[in-house]
C-alpha cells in the first residue's frame, strides 16, 4: 500500500507539441470551449481555461459549450464569458445553441470532448479553426489534431489528463500558468443557503465523504469502509456528512449505518451545487472515492484522501496540493472498468480504513 502526495508540479507530465500561435485578428474574435461531459474531467480543464484566458485578449470573450451536469462548474470562473447550455451531453445540439454560437462572431474552437458529433457541430456554427484531440477519424474538420499514448491496462499513466488540456492550449500560444488552479468563486452567499445546509456549514469540524462514483461500482470503496472511517472521526469530536447524487442514496445509508444520528447525515441527492460549493469551503477535509466530487474538492482546496484502485492516479489524481492518494498496485490495475473483470476487486478491497486513516492524520484531520 502506497500514500502518495502529488503535488501540482509534480502530475504526470503530457506530451507536447511544436507551438504555432494563433494571429491576433483570429484572437480578437474569441475562443469557444466544449467541455467534457463529465464533473471531474471539466474539473481538469480549468487551468487550461485559465491559460486561454490569459492569451486572449481582455475584451476577446471565453466561451464555454457544455452540457447541464457541468455548467455550474463553469459559473465559478469569472475567466469565462459566455457558457452556452447544450440539451444533453452526447445529442445534437439545438438550434437555438448554435444561434447563439454563430452571433458570437468566434472561429477558433477547443474541443476537449473526444467526440466527432461535436466536431461537426463547431464547424456547423462557422467555427472554422477547431483544435483538440486527435479521436474518432475527425481531423478532416479541425485545424491541428494532438495524439496522446493510449493507455495500457495494467500500466500507470504517462501524462495527467490537466497536462494533456494545458498541452493543446500551449500548442496554440497559451502559456501554463501559475497557480496552477484558476480562483473559483460562488455568486451565492452562505445566508442564502437552506438552514439545514447553513449548520453544516458552521460546524467547526465537518469532514465530507463521497463514497459514490457515477463512472462504474468498481472504483467504489466499501460502504464498511468509509463508515469504518466515519466512526472515527466522529469520535474525535467531528461530524460527518455524505455526499452523492440522489441515485447514491442507499450508498450513503449504509456508510451512516449506526453511527450516532446527530453526528452522521447522508446528503445524498439534497444539494444544489451551491450547496457543494459552500460545503466544500467550509469543511475541514474530504475521504473520497476517484469522482467529481474529488476533483471540485480538490479544486476549491479543501484538503482529502483519496482511494485510487481501478482507475489511475497518475492520469486522473485530484490536482491539489493537499491532497493524498492512497493506492496498491494489482498487476491488473488500472484497468478503467466499470465492474471488476475478474469479481475479487482487490485492488479496492486490499485498502483498510486504517491506511486512510493514517492519510488523514499525515494532512492534520485527525
Amino acid at each position: 500500500m502506497s500514500i502518495i502526495r502529488q503535488t501540482t508540479s509534480a502530475l504526470a507530465p503530457a506530451r507536447s507539441f511544436a507551438a504555432n500561435p494563433l494571429a491576433p485578428e483570429l484572437l480578437a474574435k474569441g475562443i469557444i470551449v466544449r467541455s467534457p461531459n463529465w464533473l471531474g474531467d471539466a474539473v481538469m480543464t480549468l487551468p487550461a481555461l485559465k491559460a486561454l484566458r490569459n492569451l486572449l485578449p481582455q475584451q476577446a470573450p471565453l466561451t464555454v459549450i457544455a452540457p447541464p451536469q457541468v455548467t455550474d462548474l463553469y459559473r465559478l470562473y469569472p475567466g469565462v464569458d459566455h457558457i452556452i447550455t447544450i440539451d444533453r451531453a452526447h445529442a445534437k445540439w439545438s438550434a437555438r445553441s448554435v444561434a447563439r454560437l454563430q452571433r458570437l462572431g468566434s472561429c477558433v474552437g477547443v474541443l476537449f470532448s473526444n467526440s466527432l458529433r461535436d466536431a461537426w457541430q463547431m464547424r456547423w456554427a462557422g467555427i472554422k479553426y477547431l483544435y483538440g484531440r486527435s479521436a474518432r477519424c475527425r481531423g478532416f474538420l479541425m485545424k491541428r489534431t494532438f495524439k496522446f499514448p493510449q493507455w495500457q491496462p495494467g500500466m500507470l499513466n504517462e501524462s495527467h489528463h490537466t497536462n494533456e488540456y494545458l498541452s493543446i492550449v500551449q500548442a496554440m500560444g497559451a502559456v501554463r500558468p501559475e497557480p496552477l488552479m484558476p480562483q473559483l468563486n460562488s455568486p451565492l452567499s452562505m445566508g442564502q443557503l437552506s438552514l439545514k445546509m447553513q449548520s453544516f456549514c458552521q460546524h467547526p469540524k465537518l469532514l465530507l465523504m463521497a463514497p459514490g462514483a457515477a463512472y462504474g461500482a468498481a472504483k467504489r470503496w466499501a460502504s464498511s469502509n468509509f463508515n469504518a472511517v466515519a466512526a472515527e472521526y466522529i469520535r474525535q469530536g467531528g461530524i460527518v456528512a455524505v455526499l452523492g447524487s440522489n441515485s447514491e442514496r442507499r450508498i450513503g445509508d449504509e456508510v451512516i449505518s449506526q453511527l450516532p444520528l446527530n453526528r452522521a447525515f447522508n446528503l445524498s441527492g439534497e444539494t444544489t451545487f451551491s450547496d457543494l460549493y459552500n460545503l466544500i469551503k467550509s469543511a475541514q477535509g474530504c475521504v473520497a472515492n476517484d469522482s467529481g466530487i474529488m476533483h471540485l474538492a480538490a479544486a476549491l482546496g479543501l484538503p482529502g484522501v483519496a482511494v485510487f484502485g481501478p482507475t489511475d492516479y497518475r492520469a486522473t489524481g485530484p490536482v491539489a496540493e493537499n491532497w493524498l492518494v492512497v493506492f496498491d498496485k494489482e498487476p491488473c490495475a488500472p484497468c478503467f472498468k466499470r465492474v471488476c473483470p475478474s469479481g475479487s476487486c482487490n485492488c479496492m478491497k486490499k485498502l483498510q480504513p486504517q491506511e486512510v486513516l493514517q492519510a488523514m492524520q499525515q494532512l492534520h484531520l485527525l
